[in-house]
């Protein structure tokens, strides 16, 4: 973007200026890169001309690299000698601390770990046949911080070199790069290792999926108040100080950690974590959900009938109501609705610090990062993005599919699928096109320009 910005300039500079600027621009840089890709994958992959691009972001692996890297694939061997074959959590010597990833797997992971075979099935992937297939690896790493006994994965040519010198005992990497896994890493080919690999860490460590009680024990432990009317499911977490109101429900293997707060008639389903200091109050919680601590649902939005005399406050009768498999981040808060529900759907990722006012109705699969502001009777509909320090004014749309830059000031609709940015946000090329135009005029008002 920044080589389409130049040519912009310099383009404007020799007095053409509007489409035509735009139009060459874009053609100029769709032939550089076409030529920078094929040079790249030429390097990278010998013989592979006709590899086909990343499934899921194609300029991945060419966008924005040093031009160093096309030459990493072909370049001295990496030395491998700091790879320590010691198993996890046992130091060679009694006095030398074990390594900050030993200590992570010995107190969180069993000593059996999970064999090779069964990581290759759970994949849907094959070993090479040289592979050890009950070899047991124990966690997963970085790529340069792993050692034998870790699972790493690999999808971005601009991290190649630490590719070469990993230690890790098995690397998730595309058939494209899986020549370049050192030898002593057992390359496992897969479409995508960042899904394959968060499912596989997902396997090895099953407890850190969720926040764990932080006193580990089931029941209700001494120093909460439960109302006589709540239901508690079988094998709940009840850690001291909370306090659950009149009707309220919890489903099955639920946690609630430490001085969390249920209002009223709250009901959560099976299987959530909500953690400390979370406040939850006129809210229907669905199952796997996560809150993180110190979030607040289910409090009275801001809404109020002005006038001469001062600010009249609006009632809000609605509730909040989450999906299945939602996250929401700590010190998040969720207003309950006024004239209808605060919906959030199924499998929607709600960042830290977001402010989701009343009314809002959130769908499924979206992904909302930190410092997200959602005003009032907003809808945005499914498996939308959200950069960080965005707002949103009210009353809009939000398509289907569609992403919005991070600390984007949002005060129309959005299309379904398409990509605005900006403040006030707009499609993403116009925005680049209003930077680019300021930015020469700027340059010829001091005099600057060539």
């Amino acid at each position: 973007m920044a080589l389409l910005q130049r040519l912009t300039d310099r383009l404007i500079d020799f007095g053409i200026d509007g489409l035509v600027t735009t139009v060459m621009a874009v053609l100029v840089l769709f032939h550089l890169t076409k030529w920078a890709s094929r040079r790249l994958r030429d390097s990278l992959v010998p013989g592979s001309a006709d590899t086909q691009p990343h499934q899921l972001f194609p300029l991945l692996h060419t966008e924005g690299l040093p031009p160093e890297t096309a030459s990493l694939a072909g370049g001295p061997a990496v030395s491998r000698s700091a790879c320590n074959p010691r198993p996890p959590g046992r130091p060679t010597d009694p006095d030398q601390p074990a390594h900050n990833n030993d200590l992570r797997t010995a107190q969180t992971d069993t000593s059996r770990g999970i064999a090779l075979a069964e990581i290759a099935q759970d994949a849907g992937a094959q070993l090479p046949n040289d592979a050890d297939p009950t070899m047991r690896l124990h966690s997963g790493a970085n790529l340069d911080t792993a050692r034998p006994w870790h699972i790493a994965y690999f999808d971005d040519a601009r991290h190649v070199e630490a590719l070469r010198a990993t230690c890790a005992g098995a690397c998730l990497v595309a058939e494209r790069f899986a020549h370049l896994v050192p030898e002593g890493t057992i390359p496992i080919i897969v479409q995508h290792p960042r899904l394959a690999y968060a499912r596989i860490l997902a396997r090895m460590h099953p407890e850190a999926v969720r926040a764990p009680s932080l006193f580990g024990s089931a029941g209700v432990i001494s120093g909460c108040f439960v109302h006589p009317t709540a239901r508690i499911g079988a094998g709940v977490v009840l850690d001291p100080g909370i306090v659950i109101g009149e009707g309220v429900v919890i489903g099955n293997a639920t946690s609630i950690g430490a001085h969390a707060i249920l209002g009223p008639d709250v009901v959560i389903g099976a299987d959530c974590s909500i953690g400390a200091n979370v406040t939850i109050a006129h809210c229907s919680i669905g199952e796997r959900a996560v809150i993180k601590p110190g979030a607040c649902l289910g409090q009275d939005g801001f809404g109020f009938a002005t006038s001469r005399s001062g600010h009249f406050k609006l009632v809000h009768l609605g509730r909040v109501v989450l999906g299945n498999d939602v996250e929401i981040g700590a010190n998040t808060t969720v207003d309950r609705g006024s004239g209808r529900d605060t919906v959030i759907g199924d499998g929607t990722k709600v960042d830290n610090l977001v402010q989701i006012a009343h009314n809002v109705r959130i769908g499924q699969r979206c992904v909302l990062a930190a410092q997200v502001g959602i005003a009032g009777s907003t809808t945005v509909e499914d498996e939308v993005g959200i950069g960080g320090q965005s707002a949103i004014a009210g009353h809009l749309l939000v398509g289907r599919g569609a992403q919005l830059a991070a600390a984007s000031r949002l005060m129309r609709d959005i299309p379904a699928g398409e990509r605005w940015g900006g403040m006030p946000a707009k499609p993403l090329r116009e925005w680049f096109r209003e930077v680019t135009t300021v930015k020469n005029l700027a340059k010829r008002r001091s005099g600057n320009s060539p």
